[in-house]
């Protein structure tokens, strides 16, 4: 429900004297940095003696017996005597006993009493949002969900042609499983069922929903002999996929939040290792593997390019994937003239691969989404990884990623 602040912030912009502060138009980064380490040991105390809350007004008193149709605007919302104290002495006020399901019924509702209203940023901001997150509903249900449903569908079927494929090469058994986990769980998630190769890994991917229920924080082997931590609080459904008269869309959301939190590493990232989830470098080995059988499915499968149109979609709606993509994996594979995953089954390709990938731009996440723990001394820099529909880039989360303890300290 949507509060109905009758908009009394009008009164404010008329009649409340309000005093003007001035800034610095310039910023030196220099100065930013140099201003940090020279207060690095401030506490509370010392940071309230240089900028002193006090300097800050606690209350904006109003004259509303000035304000033009005040007296409507009190007898068409019987205002209560402490509603009206409470604009007298701030200016405002927000009311729980007048409601509307949207802002669009609260102007609608202040239009139709032929009182002023005010225009701000945030409703218009509101009518863009709702219009966005109307079209991006309508494009998942219409277009997204059936065409992911068909690729995951045709992936799962050719797993057991890549499992044939290496069947004189044992040791890409376990890469084989992770795809097969992989997309087999991402199937179950969006349509409640999936066939997997390895029986093996129906109880993995029971255990994995359960996790998923859970909502919690798990240490997790997933795709490696040693533990990751993951969150699977990212998972609970949310915004407009919790819409009860379609529940595919909180199914499409948690298949769309594995595929774009559960990470490949081709780099590990570097952290406080502590707490015993790390990764050897043969895990990353695997991994690697792993990703470059997904490529493969991907053109076993047929699937490469309505995979590319959903990928399109979603950067034209959200953003660029802040993550190691497809195409950047057949780039690196031209590169390095790989004809084939099971090449890197040579620690020395692995090093090859890294030592390219790291040439290049789009190895590294500009944004760090997952749990790792700083060791206290150095900045957490997250893994290259590779994801198939990773999280996007935005420009407001990458700001506010700057600004946590692990970026300033």
């Amino acid at each position: 429900m949507k509060n109905l602040a009758l908009v009394f912030t009008m009164f404010t912009l008329s009649f409340l004297a309000c005093p003007t502060f001035s800034q610095s138009n310039t910023f030196s980064v220099e100065a930013y940095k140099q201003f940090l380490e020279t207060h690095q040991n401030m506490d509370g105390g010392e940071l309230m003696q240089m900028h002193d809350a006090g300097t800050f007004l606690n209350h904006i008193p109003a004259q509303t017996q000035n304000v033009l149709y005040m007296d409507s605007i009190a007898i068409k919302y019987e205002l209560t005597d402490y509603e009206k104290s409470l604009i007298e002495k701030n200016g405002f006020m927000v009311t729980e006993r007048l409601k509307t399901t949207t802002l669009g019924d609260a102007l609608r509702d202040i239009f139709y009493k032929d009182l002023p209203l005010f225009i701000s940023t945030d409703a218009i901001l509101h009518s863009l949002h709702f219009s966005y997150d109307k079209i991006l509903k309508d494009v998942e249900l219409g277009y997204i969900i059936p065409k992911l449903t068909d690729i995951l569908d045709k992936l799962q079927k050719q797993i057991p042609a890549l499992k044939t494929q290496y069947a004189t090469q044992p040791e890409m058994t376990k890469s084989i499983e992770d795809v097969d986990l992989y997309i087999g769980l991402t199937n179950l998630l969006l349509t409640d069922k999936s066939d997997f190769t390895f029986s093996k890994n129906v109880s993995k991917a029971d255990s994995l929903i359960e996790m998923i229920k859970s909502l919690g924080m798990e240490d997790v082997d997933l795709f490696s002999e040693h533990c990751r931590k993951y969150d699977f609080s990212q998972l609970k459904v949310r915004g407009h996929y919790t819409d009860e008269m379609q529940p595919k869309l909180g199914k499409y959301f948690q298949a769309m939040m594995w595929l774009g939190r559960t990470e490949f590493y081709l780099i590990p990232p570097r952290a406080d290792t502590s707490s015993g989830c790390s990764q050897t470098k043969y895990d990353i080995q695997r991994q690697i593997i792993d990703a470059l059988l997904l490529s493969k499915l991907m053109n076993f499968a047929g699937v490469q390019s309505s995979f590319d149109e959903i990928d399109g979609i979603i950067e034209f709606f959200v953003g660029k994937s802040d993550n190691v993509t497809l195409n950047n994996l057949v780039y690196l594979q031209d590169k390095l003239q790989i004809t084939d995953p099971s090449e890197l089954l040579d620690l020395s390709r692995v090093n090859d691969f890294q030592n390219e990938l790291k040439k290049n731009e789009f190895a590294y996440q500009r944004i760090l989404s997952q749990v790792l723990v700083n060791n206290g001394v150095d900045s957490i820099v997250p893994a290259s990884s590779f994801l198939l529909l990773g999280q996007r880039f935005i420009i407001d989360s990458y700001v506010f990623s700057q600004v946590v303890y692990d970026r300033i300290n």
